[in-house]
């Protein structure tokens, strides 16, 4: 019995991440879309929708290397 509940449990929680992650990559993929856009107004929304994104997904830093490379870069 606790087999099985660990099983499921383990299957509902990378269901539920690829859910997450999809919904992240595809609100990317709207805000990279919009070519009329100003890319200073991107990167403000951008900025706005990271903190959500660090609540949602647990592994948000393990597994987007490109949050350091853009974000946590040292602006000269």
């Amino acid at each position: 019995m606790l087999k099985d509940f660990l099983k499921y449990s383990l299957i509902g929680f990378l269901i539920g991440y690829l859910i997450l992650s999809f919904a992240m990559w595809w609100s990317m993929l709207i805000v990279r879309d919009l070519n009329n856009v100003r890319e200073e107004e991107v990167k403000k929304k951008e900025d706005l929708r990271a903190p959500i994104y660090q609540a949602l997904n647990p592994f948000y830093y393990w597994v987007n290397p490109g949050w350091y490379i853009f974000y946590l870069t040292p602006s000269p």
